[in-house]
């Protein structure tokens, strides 16, 4: 799920969908934005634990 969303409010969303349980599967556009700074590797495995967008930008 991507969404403009805050991240509590979003994963209550998702929560409701039945997309995820856990709150560590939620992630922010700045965390996404500074895991892929550090390099491929570190981004590829932060992201493959995330179902979760939030406070992303269309950018």
């Amino acid at each position: 799920m991507i969404t403009g969303d805050h991240p509590l409010t979003a994963f209550s969303i998702a929560k409701d969908l039945k997309l995820t349980n856990d709150y560590s599967e939620v992630t922010t556009g700045v965390e996404v934005d500074e895991k892929f700074e550090k390099g491929e590797k570190s981004f590829d495995n932060f992201i493959r634990r995330k179902f979760v967008f939030a406070r992303v930008t269309p950018l």
